[in-house]
């Protein structure tokens, strides 16, 4: 998670910061069952130009 963003400051509780100001957008990596699904912010195994050219 990023937490650096101005919708997380100030940061006098990071986990505070973390349930109340965080977005999906501040989502930097997700790993599922020991694999990366999304890597910074962008997913793994999906080809996002393709899904927009259908």
């Amino acid at each position: 998670m990023k937490l650096d963003g101005l919708s997380a400051y100030p940061v006098n509780d990071p986990i505070g910061a973390l349930v109340y100001c965080a977005n999906a957008s501040d989502v930097e990596t997700i790993v599922l069952n020991d694999e990366a699904v999304v890597d910074n912010g962008r997913p793994v195994d999906i080809d996002e130009r393709a899904l927009r050219n259908r």
